[in-house]
């Protein structure tokens, strides 16, 4: 654990420690090819074709098995731009 986030931890209530704990857990959560196609709606075959091609999510391979570390997916997500129907990128 980060020396820094250690102290900080003494000086904060029970409450907010847990809090802090939990939404550094669920940022650092490993998700599979499914979870992810879900969460940014396009397919399994199209991460392992951005994972082939390059230029998709940034991936950690953890023996055969692929996983996208939830802060990565939602970064990624956010920096994607913004299309309209009628004029193109926004």
């Amino acid at each position: 654990m980060n020396t820094k986030y250690r102290t900080l931890q003494r000086s904060f209530s029970p409450e907010i420690n847990a809090t802090v704990s939990n939404k550094i857990t669920q940022q650092d959560k490993l998700l599979t090819s499914f979870e992810v196609s879900q969460m940014i709606g396009k397919s399994e075959a199209w991460l392992a074709r951005k994972r082939w091609e390059g230029g998709g999510i940034p991936y950690r391979k953890i023996g055969r098995n692929v996983r996208y570390q939830t802060s990565i997916v939602l970064d990624w997500l956010n920096n994607q731009p913004i299309m309209s129907s009628t004029s193109g990128v926004l």
